[in-house]
């Protein structure tokens, strides 16, 4: 038994080494062309990032009102995958501090309609959020026209559609050499937060 159990995480961790290895060979397919009147750089929408996340919960443990909520709101979803709200250092809490959420909270990342999506609720089965990443080309066109004023030079590297209490916001991540910065936006441009990594 106990060297089952070691062939068992030798082989865990060959796969984790080829599924790192696999990643960073995939970089040069990335879809990416150059805007030739800005610095802005068309992405195609990457999948919704949950490494960080225990994404396997048991829908079983997921409650009722929950799934049902879910069932209700996104019936064509396919391949849903649970987990309890966990904060990171990077949370949304940091960026919105009204928001709502705490560790009794579920979300859940699907795919609707060829799109990877990212849905909060509460224990109760309220709708929280939703979160998809789009491509940029996608943006309201005073964000695009913010981004050229005040981040000349900065790539975009990813975008996020953020719908919560009805209202739409944006999250850009711009790159500039080693330089990072995460901005939300208000669809008419105006910038919520920024939040700058270096």
């Amino acid at each position: 038994m106990k060297l089952l159990k070691i062939f068992f995480l030798a082989a865990m961790g060959t796969i984790g080494v080829w599924a790192c290895n696999s990643n960073t060979n995939t970089s040069n397919n990335e879809d990416t062309t150059q805007a030739t009147d800005t610095t802005i750089v068309t992405t195609t929408p990457a999948p919704v990032d949950n490494t960080a996340v225990n994404m396997n919960l048991d829908t079983a443990a997921v409650p009722v009102t929950v799934r049902t909520s879910f069932e209700k709101k996104y019936p064509q979803a396919t391949n849903p995958k649970w987990a309890k709200y966990q904060p990171r250092e990077d949370s949304y809490k940091d960026m919105y501090p009204d928001m709502d959420l705490d560790t009794s909270d579920y979300w859940v990342i699907y795919t609707w309609n060829d799109i990877d999506y990212m849905t909060w609720y509460n224990t109760s089965g309220h709708w929280i959020r939703t979160t998809n990443t789009i491509t940029n080309d996608k943006l309201p066109a005073a964000i695009n026209t913010a981004i050229q004023k005040d981040y000349a030079g900065y790539n975009i590297v990813k975008v996020e559609e953020e719908t919560d209490k009805g209202e739409k916001k944006y999250e850009v991540k711009l790159e500039k050499g080693d330089e990072k910065i995460k901005l939300h936006f208000r669809p008419s441009g105006e910038i919520i937060k920024a939040k700058t990594k270096s």
